[in-house]
């Protein structure tokens, strides 16, 4: 299957990407509204819940804008390389976590992230009051996993 046939599928299949995607494909993260799909050899994430996917996009928009400098990039809205993303998406959703949960030891991954940014809502009362300074702690310092060596 080539990368154009590949894509065309995708877009078919989920019509509701999940914003998170590749932080739910490290198998780290869960969601209520999470809907794996299978394509040839690949794993896609979708979401049940639009309005999630409307709060999701705009915590993920702000994750974006507030880490800028942590990420090392300029543009805020531009498509961010795979390595860069995976640190927003991923220390991002475990920084919030982390802000809301101090008493407990920081976690490798969250259980349903849908969840934890309704209870940051609920605790902040807008997304724009979330705790950043400490989101972007945890996004400074997340570390994906290592590279692997290629052996010849």
């Amino acid at each position: 299957m080539d990368e154009n046939e590949y894509r065309d599928i995708y877009h078919s299949v989920n019509s509701v990407r999940c914003c998170f995607e590749k932080a739910m494909l490290t198998r780290k993260f869960g969601c209520h509204n999470l809907v794996k799909i299978n394509i040839a050899d690949r794993e896609a994430a979708g979401c049940l819940n639009e309005a999630a996917v409307s709060t999701c996009k705009a915590f993920r928009k702000l994750i974006r804008q507030k880490a800028a400098f942590a990420l090392k990039c300029s543009d805020s809205g531009a498509q961010l390389p795979h390595a860069k993303e995976i640190k927003a998406q991923c220390g991002g959703v475990i920084g919030l976590y982390h802000a809301m949960h101090l008493e407990d030891e920081t976690p490798n991954g969250v259980k349903d992230i849908f969840a934890c940014i309704e209870e940051a809502i609920k605790t902040y009362a807008d997304l724009d009051k979330f705790p950043f300074d400490e989101i972007v702690k945890t996004i400074s310092h997340f570390k994906s996993r290592p590279k692997r060596s290629r052996k010849k």
